[in-house]
């Protein structure tokens, strides 16, 4: 972009990390508040909660930090709640069948419900109004953080080869990555009992592998395909990501594959700036500077 080439003094290739601050910028509903919306307005199976926010809420999950909190969800609970000892004496296989259906149907539920409310919440802030009024040069690449297919519509004659949705992309119909950060540890596990029975036994593996799916997946191969087809950069700027635990493994994978590159950081406000250090900080990032979002997207305005 012109307005990065005016603060760094040069025209080689740059590239930039949008997150979720970019897509507000623009006024896009894609707060943790209008996922939880889209939650609220999705009518649960369950007989004790009335819709997928609440009853997520009874699993242990309340959404204030986002995906971060799907690590405190309270696997036991769901065991308790959906666990179905069989039918043994019947004489119809599906009576005992059933109850692991039962149980998968029981977690479907949730996990299909993140899906359906990211994808929805995405292709909401698809539908705003939003006009091309950024450029950005043919040597520059974007790996976006978010859902949405914004940077394309605010962007004039961007390629496609210059753009990599590293969580998905709804618009696309992908599947749209969200977790928990690796490695975190487990607030509750599954007991598995050597007098388990078949049936016990699977519905317990149901719950306990619905847990594991809910770790963030790191897509490497996806992100070196697209940086060994970038054209070189000789700067890395982050606009609207705040560099959260569970991106980590990504920037701690940028910085060690580009350890002389320097990073362009942009902040929201004053009080953003010591946790976003801390982040950097947890991520060996030592050779960056920060920026007020605000003087950043002024300069962008400028040019246009």
């Amino acid at each position: 972009m012109k307005f990065v080439n005016r603060l760094l003094g040069n025209a080689m290739g740059k590239l930039y990390i949008l997150g979720n601050g970019f897509d507000l910028y623009f006024g896009l509903h894609t707060k943790t508040d209008d996922f939880c919306r889209i939650l609220k307005g999705m009518k649960s199976e369950d007989n004790e909660a009335e819709n997928l926010l609440d009853l997520f809420y009874i699993y242990g999950v309340d959404w204030s930090s986002f995906e971060d909190n799907l690590s405190k969800i309270n696997v036991n609970l769901i065991l308790e709640k959906n666990l179905t000892t069989p039918d043994y004496l019947s004489e119809h296989e599906y009576d005992r069948e059933g109850v692991v259906d039962n149980m998968q149907y029981a977690v479907d539920e949730l996990e299909e419900g993140i899906q359906r409310a990211l994808k929805r919440m995405a292709l909401e802030a698809n539908n705003q109004p939003l006009c091309p009024i950024l450029q950005f040069d043919s040597t520059d690449s974007i790996i976006s953080f978010n859902y949405t297919s914004t940077v394309e519509r605010v962007s004039i004659n961007l390629k496609p080869n210059q753009f990599l949705y590293i969580h998905g992309c709804a618009l696309k119909n992908e599947n749209l990555i969200l977790g928990y950060p690796q490695g975190e540890k487990k607030l509750s596990e599954i007991h598995f009992d050597e007098d388990d029975d078949g049936y016990i036994l699977r519905q317990k593996t149901i719950v306990s592998r619905f847990y594991s799916s809910l770790e963030k997946e790191i897509t490497f191969d996806k992100l070196n395909n697209f940086l060994n087809n970038c054209k070189e950069f000789d700067e890395i700027v982050v606009l609207g990501h705040s560099i959260g635990k569970s991106d980590y493994p990504y920037f701690k994978y940028l910085n060690s594959k580009y350890p002389k590159t320097k990073w362009l950081i942009s902040y929201h406000e004053p009080k953003d700036i010591d946790k976003l250090s801390n982040n950097l900080s947890e991520c060996n990032i030592t050779k960056y500077a920060l920026t007020k979002s605000a003087s950043i997207w002024n300069l962008l305005q400028d040019n246009w």
